[in-house]
């Protein structure tokens, strides 16, 4: 190898290791944009209610219509095209931002006794639903400012009940003050606070309207089951056999009080009492008890008394009783009776 040739491969290298170290320089530094990063804040509240709902209440994970479940922020352009903002977009995917948003505005409006994200474990009171049906900015042109657009479908329910308590939707719009990403950002801010404004304040309304009603209902009811109880001790009490049995589903349950056998038929029940006419003087009283409703299923559990006159002494015979009651064809019908003697 001569000196000419040895040179050549020199400056061969050298040029090589320029390439590799400006092809190293490509990668840690580039020259186009960041991608914007935008978060959405929740309104601020006012003034909370003197005293929240008694009751919780979790929110679903909103469901974005298709073209709008994803973290791009999306626009529409005159003939209903659909695109999205280059180099920007959400903090995370519109369902997820727009439920954070709602759960954060919800527990610091101070309506609900407890709010729920939709991965939390409890079990909540009512459950809140939402379709996103618009959540972007609509041009009539390219170059004036667009007006914002923010649609939600919103459904109550009662986990309970499993019912729908109400469906309404809360529509917004706002001009957008300069068209710039920037002013679109801080518009669609404002219309999605504004939105879920409404929907706190009409989930609110549908709720404590529920309420009432369930309380209304379950006063009724319980006012139902103790004629229902009442109507047992009196026929107890009259030694009427017949009555007393008519009271029970042919499908009931019972654990008499002087009787090992499960009783499973209306023929097992009438058996346990045929013999009420024998039983004398014998009369039985209620004593403290409770009564709780579950929609068509209510129980009243407590404490009842036999007395009776044995060589001219009163005996008491104190028990304890749990009916189940459920409402067939509007009457409350007995489908599990316990009964048994104090310890």
């Amino acid at each position: 190898m001569n000196a000419r040739s040895g040179s050549n491969l020199a400056a061969a290298a050298a040029l090589g290791l320029a390439a590799v170290l400006a092809g190293c320089g490509s990668i840690l530094k580039s020259d186009a944009p960041a991608e914007q990063v935008y978060l959405l804040h929740a309104a601020a509240v006012p003034t909370a209610p003197a005293a929240p709902l008694a009751a919780t209440i979790r929110v679903l994970r909103p469901s974005p219509q298709p073209g709008l479940d994803t973290s791009r922020i999306a626009l529409t352009r005159p003939g209903n095209r659909l695109d999205y903002y280059a180099g920007s977009r959400w903090a995370g995917p519109l369902g997820d931002v727009l439920g954070g948003l709602l759960t954060q505005q919800l527990r610091a409006s101070g309506t609900f006794a407890g709010v729920d994200g939709d991965r939390a474990g409890f079990g909540p009171d009512f459950v809140v639903g939402i379709t996103i049906r618009r959540f972007e900015a609509e041009y009539r042109d390219e170059d004036s400012p667009p007006l914002v657009r923010v649609t939600l479908e919103c459904t109550l329910g009662n986990r309970d009940t499993r019912e729908t308590v109400a469906n309404f939707d809360a529509d917004v719009s706002v001009q957008a003050a300069a068209n710039r990403l920037g002013s679109v950002v801080a518009a669609l801010e404002q219309a999605a606070q504004q939105a879920l404004t409404e929907v706190i304040a009409r989930s609110a309304a549908a709720a404590g309207a529920d309420l009432t009603k369930t309380a209304t209902a379950d006063a009724a009811a319980i006012a139902d089951v103790e004629v229902a109880t009442g109507a047992w001790i009196s026929a107890f009490n009259r030694k009427s056999t017949t009555d007393i049995v008519a009271l029970y589903a042919r499908d009931a349950v019972f654990f008499g009080t002087s009787s090992p056998l499960l009783r499973d038929s209306p023929e097992l029940v009438q058996d346990y009492f045929k013999g009420l006419a024998d039983l004398g003087n014998a009369t039985i009283a209620t004593g403290d008890h409770r009564v709780q409703v579950f929609g068509d299923v209510a129980v009243n559990s407590g404490f009842y008394t036999r007395s009776s006159t044995q060589n001219g002494k009163t005996v008491q015979n104190p028990a304890r009783f749990t009916f189940v009651y459920q409402r067939r064809d509007g009457k409350w019908m007995i489908v599990e009776h316990h009964s048994s003697a104090l310890p």
